[in-house]
């Protein structure tokens, strides 16, 4: 079974995972990672049975034999038993290596899930598991179109239409994460209580007026390499309390996008070809700011750009939330005056 297949095409398509008695969900995705073990709970367990057949592991502060007397267990209301390991990349690796002669032969009437974020594919256990197990691997959003194609499948299971142009507004302003998206999706169907239609102004107000726009302008700034105003902008988006590690996800997306523009005028495409193929996706009336950008920030400035994001995010990463606005302030000089 070492065939990966991602959580996206199991969950867009509202498919089903393939059949198993073991699972590895793994990744950056924890929001995916619960859905896809709600699917295996759901498809072996007898309503009402999860007292008798569910048992719920956390890999940090469990021990093998713990598991594996589970394990060992027969289902009593349920076709099948369920053990779930919940970061069992936390595992010390002599517990962890313990599992492998059950993973490699599993009991027909037990369910074994396995999630994880990280994995060191190098180590026996996930050698053996990667062999062994159904590997689903759970990935973060790369690019506002994967929030917007994930939204497309929440909206057609929940009843509501959204506009276009809220649908592309919703996609390039929160962050790109699947389980903030979630969190703000629910607000926006909370904000528009029973009407089934979400528009522009709905996402706007339930997303808040400055943090959406706060981020335009900054975008907007750094494209003008505007010094001044970029430091203003930063000001106003941390003042309402977000954080400096949103802002570089916010920015990475907006100069990926300028790295896009670059990259198919180096295939000589015409300058209406770029915008069709750089800007899918990205409303009409905010697509100038990215050309814009284009035209001051270079093809050779780029790298320096993400060398600044880059920067910029491991020492966020790393110090304490006292040098957080210094550290952003820093990449804002950065991106206007080193590139």
């Amino acid at each position: 079974m070492s065939r990966t297949v991602y959580a996206n095409q199991i969950l867009r398509a509202g498919g089903k995972l393939p059949p198993a008695n073991c699972y590895l969900f793994w990744g950056e995705d924890g929001l995916s990672q619960r859905r896809l073990e709600a699917m295996v709970r759901q498809e072996a367990l007898a309503k009402g049975s999860e007292d008798f057949d569910l048992t719920v592991f956390y890999g940090a502060e469990t021990k093998a034999e713990q598991i594996i007397e589970q394990l060992a267990m027969l289902p009593m209301l349920s076709p099948k038993r369920v053990v779930v390991v919940r970061g069992a990349d936390e595992m010390r690796a002599d517990e962890g290596k313990r599992l492998l002669p059950y993973i490699e032969n599993p009991s027909p009437s037990v369910v074994l899930v396995l999630t994880a974020g990280k994995i060191d594919q190098r180590r026996v256990l996930w050698k053996g598991v990667m062999k062994h197990a159904e590997s689903v691997r759970c990935t973060p959003p790369w690019e506002p179109r994967d929030i917007e194609r994930w939204l497309q499948g929440e909206i057609r299971n929940s009843g509501y239409s959204v506009d276009r142009d809220a649908l592309s507004l919703f996609a390039g302003s929160v962050e790109l994460n699947y389980e903030t998206a979630w969190q703000e999706w629910e607000k926006l169907k909370l904000y528009v209580g029973e009407r089934r239609r979400i528009t522009t102004d709905d996402v706007t107000a339930s997303l808040g007026q400055l943090r959406t726009f706060s981020v335009y302008e900054l975008q907007d700034a750094l494209g003008s390499r505007n010094l001044k105003r970029g430091m203003e902008m930063l000001e106003n988006i941390l003042s309402a309390g977000e954080s400096p590690v949103f802002v570089v996800a916010v920015l990475t997306r907006f100069y990926h996008v300028v790295w896009r523009i670059h990259a198919l005028r180096g295939h000589n495409l015409n300058e209406q070809e770029v915008r069709q193929r750089a800007l899918r996706g990205i409303m009409p009336r905010f697509q100038d700011r990215y050309m814009t950008a284009a035209r001051n920030i270079g093809p050779d400035s780029i790298r320096r750009v993400f060398e600044a994001l880059y920067d910029t995010d491991a020492a966020l990463k790393s110090t304490g939330d006292r040098l957080d606005r210094f550290l952003a302030e820093i990449m804002v000089w950065r991106l206007c005056r080193e590139v």
